[in-house]
């Protein structure tokens, strides 16, 4: 059998008001005359305490490049790594050195001296160089803690904050395996800063809509000054830039509380929407902080958008009920690779599937992702990096609610994140667990979400939010329970935020990260490294009941083909039940995020599979759906209409495949809604296909949706 941690490494290869750039960062954060650090630091595997001796003579050490995760690097480590550099100080009144994220604990030295730390993988933080540290070269040393969980926590009473990051079902080894913390994430992945300070430091910055009509907008701009240069007072101006970089707005922020803050109204203010109902326009906020030896400024941008969730469980945006019609979403386990153009194709694949909203799933990605989607108009649903179980007791709880507040400063400013969720299937919730753990408590983690959800509720009231994704919400039929044909059954979940299957990505795919010995027969130590690579057999052929036929080609087309046609049989069934209750769906994933065999409709080298295409198909903003009606005979024809206009003198052609003739209708369609026609038609045969079209004026084809044969077979 091949090494586990080493099989996959080789894959990444495929694959005034003056702004200043802070060098590798998003364009949603800047701040002036940082210089980056990014190039080789020197490392060596180290042990808890001080700088030990051999970092005098750090120059001699191996290298790797920062930003990078040390496992993409060839460093297989769980625990402590100390990295290095020199860096040059210059004449300033003083410096500030920045970290955009370090995975997963941190301790910052310069000269073997302690300047802070900070603790938790997904959040910016920043220390400062003391006053009395002169101008010139110095060690900077950064003491970075990835541990794996001690063997009696692991997985159901975790202690470190990581979600799917080091413990999941799609990641190396699975979640439920000996080998299920492989793959080490630790590393700083994102980019190190040096920048000088002449008045204060504003640690987070977000204007935040209150009220948004055609005419008139409320905000709450507000920021966090956690230090400051000198003796004397220092003042916090702002200055907003509507989208076509006019200024429409700038006062003073006053202190309230730990923030400073002011209210802003704007007059016609150009709203951001979602690409599918309009234009995801984007505001500027500049921030200047003055004082006796200078000044600093900080800028990012925002939307003037408001969000809600109505007494039915639908998504306002706008006011505009919106239907989402989404997917879930790990782009990868290491944040450093997610600067290679990677998101961007993701982002581009999603368009061509029709989805218009992606669950973050239980973790925090990389920062890029989230000024991605303002910019595209992708609504973004957001979870803490909660999954399964972790430890009670009033440290943890505090130390997520300080982790949290980090992830709402941080991601707070961004209008495409429009949901909060604080825990997916945490252990109240999840009776399955009972079946997982002998000694599993069905209250464990309720007070650390009831705490969580406070927090969300009271610090954020602009968004809705949730204390945890439940698996009443998360729908496996025909892959964990029962058969996909139990998706027509009514559901009374207002979002269904999972579904979906696994496929085996194509030959040329697993070629990549398999033997040639290892494909077939799928036995043995064969099935042994698919199943760390998160193929589940007893599902695909217990519960699914899916051939796994006679070679691996087999397999692969076997599989394909189900995922595919549970895909499309599962989204038109919720669309069927829009606003009854459904307002909302959420296919799981989109990608594999690492050489896997998995539920991704897009595997780890971005081929898409065909569930690909079902997707598509399923997720078309207007769609004509044929379905079976309770126990009536044949096939009705429904429209689904997610626009917000009517459309009428609409044609419906029916065409059963191959070689049948179009049958013919007019139809009228209803904003945002879902309509029954009055005709029908009968089962067809085994051999038969069906194919809808949707033909407005002139001829242009609206909508198409092909039904293979044999797909409405009993």
């Amino acid at each position: 059998m091949m090494t586990r941690t080493s099989c996959w490494r080789s894959w990444g290869a495929l694959l005034g008001w003056l702004l200043w750039g802070l060098a590798g960062a998003s364009a949603a954060a800047e701040r002036t005359g940082t210089r980056s650090l990014a190039g080789p630091w020197h490392y060596m595997v180290g042990e808890p305490g001080a700088p030990p001796k051999a970092l005098a003579t750090g120059l001699s050490l191996p290298s790797m490049p920062v930003p990078s995760n040390w496992y993409r690097q060839g460093l297989d480590h769980a625990g402590v790594v100390w990295l290095m550099r020199e860096v040059e100080l210059e004449e300033a009144p003083a410096w500030v050195l920045h970290f955009q994220g370090v995975d997963y604990g941190a301790e910052v030295f310069l000269d073997g001296q302690k300047l802070g730390g900070h603790q938790g993988y997904f959040a910016p933080f920043s220390v400062q160089v003391p006053p009395e540290v002169k101008p010139g070269r110095h060690l900077l040393a950064v003491r970075v803690d990835s541990p794996n969980e001690r063997p009696a926590d692991f997985s159901l009473r975790k202690r470190l904050i990581k979600g799917v990051l080091n413990h999941h079902d799609t990641r190396p080894g699975g979640a439920w395996s000996l080998w299920g913390q492989d793959a080490n994430t630790g590393g700083i992945w994102g980019e190190v800063s040096l920048v000088p300070l002449r008045a204060g430091w504003l640690e987070e910055a977000r204007a935040v809509t209150l009220e948004a009509s055609e005419s008139q907008a409320r905000l709450e701009v507000s920021a966090r000054l956690t230090r400051t240069v000198g003796t004397g007072p220092v003042t916090v101006r702002y200055r907003i830039d509507d989208p076509k970089g006019r200024s429409v707005a700038e006062g003073t922020l006053l202190a309230r509380g730990e923030r400073l803050s002011a209210e802003v109204r704007l007059e016609r203010p150009r709203r951001w929407w979602p690409a599918e109902l309009g234009t995801p326009e984007l505001y500027r906020l500049h921030l200047r902080v003055e004082g006796e030896r200078g000044a600093d400024s900080l800028a990012v941008s925002f939307g003037v958008r408001t969000v809600a969730r109505d007494a039915q469980g639908r998504i306002l945006i706008n006011g505009q009920p919106f239907f989402l019609r989404g997917t879930n979403y790990i782009p990868s386990l290491y944040l450093a690779d997610l600067t290679d153009g990677r998101l961007q194709k993701d982002l581009a694949l999603m368009r061509k599937a029709h989805v218009n909203a992606v669950r973050v799933h239980a973790h925090v990605t990389h920062p890029e992702f989230y000024a991605l989607a303002d910019r595209e108009g992708l609504l973004v649903w957001q979870d803490f990096p909660l999954q399964w179980g972790y430890q009670e007791g009033e440290a943890f709880t505090r130390e997520a609610v300080r982790q949290l507040r980090e992830m709402l400063g941080m991601l707070g400013h961004h209008p495409s994140v429009f949901f909060w969720s604080a825990h997916n299937e945490a252990p109240w919730s999840s009776d399955w667990m009972a079946y997982k753990y002998p000694d599993y408590d069905p209250e464990q983690n309720r007070a650390l979400d009831q705490e969580l959800g406070g927090v969300l509720a009271t610090e954020d009231p602009s968004r809705p939010s949730q204390q945890n994704s439940p698996p009443a919400e998360h729908l496996w039929m025909g892959w964990y329970s029962g058969t996909y044909r139990d998706f027509r059954k009514p559901t009374s979940q207002s979002l269904v935020s999972e579904f979906g299957a696994q496929a085996v990505p194509d030959l040329s795919t697993l070629e990549t990260f398999l033997q040639p010995g290892q494909l077939w027969p799928l036995q043995g130590s064969n099935l042994e490294v698919w199943s760390y690579h998160n193929f589940q057999l007893k599902e695909l052929t217990e519960i699914a009941k899916v051939p796994v036929g006679n070679s691996v080609e087999e397999l692969i087309s076997h599989t394909q083909q189900y995922q595919a046609r549970l895909t499309q049989f599962a989204a038109e069934s919720l669309r069927l039940q829009k606003w009854q209750p459904v307002a909302g769906i959420f296919q799981f994933m989109f990608v594999e995020h690492w050489p896997s065999v998995n539920w991704g409709v897009v595997d780890y080298l971005r081929k898409p599979k065909p569930g690909h295409a079902a997707l598509a198909r399923a997720y078309q903003p207007l769609l004509p759906i044929a379905a079976t009606r309770g126990a009536l005979p044949g096939l009705w024809v429904y429209v689904v209409n997610d626009g917000l206009e009517p459309l009428d003198g609409v044609r419906l052609l029916i065409t059963s495949t191959p070689g049948g003739k179009a049958r013919e209708a007019k139809v009228s369609v209803p904003a945002n809604g879902v309509r029954l026609l009055e005709l029908s038609l009968p089962l067809p045969a085994k051999e038969q296909g069906l194919h809808l079209r949707l033909v407005g004026p002139g001829g242009k084809v609206l909508s198409e949706n092909v039904y293979p044969p044999g797909y409405f077979a009993p």
